[in-house]
């Protein structure tokens, strides 16, 4: 969507839609308030005849939280307008701001039907939805209608998709009484509340760039910076679902007090992300500007050099600290780091925009996530009782992300001789680097050890390997019963 809204679009016009998405972005961080991870937490705890209940629940709440959202997004768009320079953006937000009510409540539905083993059904169901809101953003707006008309086209699409959505949770539960326990819902907020907390912190910790960016900056700089400034989608998809995959082990490990498969199974959840993910960083770190300008054209070119920037976070995402960190009891230490990266993005970025421009904004970001993951390891290690650096698997990952680089550096150096003087060319370049790379960084891989096929396999499985499911369900059974306990 964003590839074509670029080229059809003005840049103060795409900056503005791209506001709107930010915008909905933080608020939907903030306001889900730990809900979705409550939802993982319990449902597997609680007897078959309360679960529906509780699944409703959790979809009624989050859709309660996006009338919260929808209600500021209407009523505060003059305002939000002013504040980040575009005269633009009150119109959209008064469009979109029904969004929020309709599109939470899916997340509820999504992770209900993971917790089900129903991943394949989610998979299908977002592929469909993103094709269908594509078609109904790009489409209006090719024939030459007003950015509005295809946002509030998106908002009726959305109300489809919910009700799609709620069919689709409650199949699997079919036959179970839908029951409500006053006590679930307090549960339910004690435990999400430090998760709330760091959802809070976090978003705006995570989009202090771009926030600014909207404030100092204005929608055309925006724009640019928006296309440059983004982390590879692929990289959220798979680092999300092996973390997901592992957490059941993770909180038995715990439980069971059995320190060195903890450590096993984080290590080599991180080793098999890293195969995939340090790929894609090795190959177009070197092809960014091909990349860029064959994706949002030639007028984002100077986004290149931020993507190059952003890609640097990659070994910061091969899994998240969140999955470690509440097996070992330390949901709120978790959400005490995000007040110290919330606080740190904003001062660093800010100075670095102003002395350095979109470069500098690039730079303050990529620096506050890496001190946020070192204080996360540090606590980490701490409740292990293990050294900082081995939190990670740092040998193998070094080797592993050496091999991209050297990988990417002799792709680069095969084609550099072509010209980048058009659109084929750069499509040429692009393919035929990927394919040496490709070459390169496995085979060498392969022989060196870091490379293994049944690695790249095993991430794009549903279920973790290491812990059988009876074993973990059994281990997260054996828990507290009392679901007001400090988890």
């Amino acid at each position: 969507m964003a590839a074509v809204l670029a080229r059809l679009l003005t840049k103060a016009d795409y900056g503005a839609f791209s506001q709107v998405i930010t915008l909905y972005a933080i608020m939907s961080l903030i306001f889900q308030v730990g809900i979705p991870q409550s939802l993982y937490y319990f449902m597997p705890r609680l007897p078959a005849e309360e679960k529906r209940g509780f699944a409703l629940q959790g979809a009624f709440l989050l859709a309660a939280q996006g009338a919260v959202i929808s209600a500021i997004l209407y009523f505060g768009a003059d305002f939000i307008g002013r504040a980040w320079n575009s005269p633009e953006l009150p119109p959209l937000l008064r469009a979109f701001a029904p969004y929020p009510i309709l599109m939470l409540p899916i997340v509820a539905m999504e992770n209900v039907l993971v917790i089900l083993n129903r991943a394949a059904t989610v998979a299908a169901f977002n592929a469909l939805a993103k094709l269908m809101q594509f078609t109904v953003v790009v489409t209006p707006i090719w024939f030459g209608a007003a950015m509005v008309s295809s946002v509030r086209l998106w908002v009726i699409l959305a109300g489809v998709e919910l009700v799609v959505a709620m069919l689709l949770m409650q199949m699997p539960m079919r036959g179970l009484p839908v029951r409500f326990r006053l006590g679930h819902l307090r549960d339910q907020y004690v435990y999400a509340l430090p998760f709330g907390l760091a959802a809070f912190f976090g978003a705006f910790a995570y989009y202090a760039d771009k926030i600014m960016v909207n404030v100092l900056r204005g929608p055309e700089q925006y724009a640019v910076y928006v296309n440059g400034a983004i982390e590879l989608p692929v990289v959220g998809v798979i680092s999300v679902a092996v973390t997901m995959s592992i957490t059941p082990s993770l909180v038995a490990y715990a439980k069971e007090g059995r320190q060195a498969e903890f450590l096993q199974l984080w290590y080599r959840a991180q080793e098999k992300v890293a195969v995939i993910l340090f790929a894609l960083l090795g190959w177009l770190i070197f092809f960014a500007p091909e990349a860029v300008t064959l994706l949002f054209s030639r007028k984002y070119a100077e986004a290149a050099l931020l993507f190059q920037i952003f890609l640097l976070l990659v070994p910061a995402r091969l899994c998240s600290f969140q999955s470690i960190m509440v097996p070992l009891r330390l949901n709120w230490a978790y959400a005490s780091v995000q007040v110290v990266q919330s606080s740190l993005a904003y001062v660093l970025c800010g100075i670095l925009l102003s002395q350095f421009g979109l470069v500098g904004a690039a730079v303050g970001a990529v620096v506050t996530v890496y001190t946020a993951i070192a204080i996360y390891g540090l606590v980490s290690a701490r409740a292990l009782g293990i050294r900082t650096i081995d939190i990670w698997s740092f040998r193998r990952l070094s080797l592993n992300l050496a091999l991209a680089f050297g990988a990417g550096l002799v792709a680069w150096l095969t084609v550099w001789t072509i010209p980048s003087s058009n659109y084929v060319n750069m499509a040429l370049r692009l393919g035929m680097g990927g394919a040496v790379f490709a070459t390169c960084y496995f085979a060498a891989g392969a022989r060196l050890g870091v490379v293994r096929w049944q690695d790249i396999r095993s991430v794009f499985r549903r279920r973790a390997q290491a812990v059988p499911l009876h074993a973990a369900a059994s281990a997260v059974a054996r828990m507290p019963q009392d679901m007001g306990q400090e988890p």
